[in-house]
């Protein structure tokens, strides 16, 4: 059984996103990496989060499918046409569901100090005032950041998780609170104590613009022959999110991306000595995915790593991964020695494989980044998890 910071961990949410279109409209920025294969997989993964259907002229055939696939679509243009149409509507349904969770945790507050309201069906006066609102909001969902202001103007260029009250149009019966989406669009939620709000989209003055777009940037890693594929990291961060996410992209001497994974990495990327056997890591991080104890996986996990995950790795618990792991041949994918260990888990007739970024160092070959695959992690999320 595996940790519990390998269950869907929180890192591997983006990862879905990028998988779904849902929440990264990017325009172009250009890889500040000069190798032709960061070029090339920096300008793919562009195309992929916006759903541009030239994206297609890089991707290998059999990767080309299974874009299609992941739309079910009849081919990979289409596929991509699909994504930016989702795209826009995607952007505004996540903007109003934010609204409508900060609906709820008002309600929630409501409820926490009735005895201040008097018991009346109201959202604040003497005793409970507008700004211990707002306080209160953010102590019923610690994840919203609630800030008071005039108008829809006031939630201009506001970071993914800020929700604005209006202090001049909300009453005690009524509380008015608005939210950006990464399109610029500023909607208004209009809620009583009880019963569902309203949404509508509302207008401020001056052009509505995009919240500037995602930032891509591509990492080489030498192939360790011609024949062989350059694996290149690419780091995605979203200024509107607030969210830093990686890509693994494999670019072959065709110069055409062959895989695609999501995940979270090191970068820059770890440089590795070389020198290690990677089948017998591949068999001690098989164990080790087998094993209950947290300590037995995080000792082969590089500390850069572990820092940017946010995990301890102490103690030991229980998981609802079983430990019939899988390990393919396993091979060196970089000059340096990196290579990719592949392991299998499931749990209930699920399954999903985890790409392990391994590295030579020292102390032998240590993770530095985990990825999924975008279409198996997609089909995954379609079951109860």
């Amino acid at each position: 059984m595996s940790p519990t910071w390998f269950r869907i961990p929180l890192w591997l949410t983006l990862a879905v996103v990028l998988g779904s279109g849902a929440a990264l409209v990017v325009a172009p920025r250009g890889a500040t990496e000069s190798l032709p294969a960061a070029d090339v997989g920096v300008a793919f993964t562009r195309g992929y989060l916006v759903g541009d259907p030239k994206t297609c002229d890089l991707a290998a055939p059999e990767l080309a499918a299974s874009l299609a696939r992941e739309r079910k679509a009849r081919d990979c243009a289409s596929s991509m046409a699909v994504r930016r149409q989702n795209n826009a509507v995607a952007l505004e349904l996540i903007e109003q569901d934010r609204l409508r969770t900060a609906h709820e945790a008002a309600k929630t507050a409501f409820s926490d100090h009735i005895d201040d309201l008097a018991y009346r069906s109201v959202w604040f006066g003497k005793r409970f005032t507008l700004p211990a609102l707002a306080r209160a909001i953010r102590e019923a969902d610690p994840k919203l950041r609630v800030r008071l202001g005039n108008g829809p103007a006031a939630a201009r260029r506001t970071a993914e998780n800020v929700v604005v009250i209006d202090a001049k149009r909300s009453t005690p019966k009524n509380l008015v609170v608005y939210g950006e989406s990464s399109s610029g669009a500023i909607w208004r939620l209009t809620g009583r104590t009880t019963g569902k709000p309203s949404l509508a989209r509302t207008t401020v003055r001056g052009v509505v613009t995009p919240f500037p777009p995602a930032r891509l940037t591509g990492f080489a890693m030498a192939a360790a022959a011609p024949t062989d594929p350059t694996l290149v990291v690419i780091t995605v961060r979203d200024p509107k999110l607030d969210t830093v996410a990686e890509l693994l992209v494999g670019v072959g001497p065709d110069g055409l991306v062959h895989t695609m994974l999501a995940g979270r990495a090191v970068v820059p990327p770890v440089a590795g000595t070389g020198s290690a056997d990677p089948l017998a890591f591949a068999a001690a991080l098989t164990k080790a995915y087998g094993s209950s104890a947290n300590a037995d996986l995080c000792a082969l996990v590089h500390p850069a790593l572990v820092t940017l995950i946010g995990d301890s790795c102490t103690g030991t618990g229980e998981s609802s991964v079983t430990a019939d792991v899988t390990t393919p041949e396993q091979r060196r994918l970089s000059a340096d020695g990196t290579t990719i260990v592949a392991v299998s888990i499931g749990s209930g007739g699920q399954r999903i494989t985890l790409f392990n970024l391994a590295v030579p160092t020292v102390d032998g070959y240590r993770v530095t980044g985990v990825f999924v695959d975008v279409g198996e992690l997609l089909a995954l999320l379609g079951q109860p998890l």
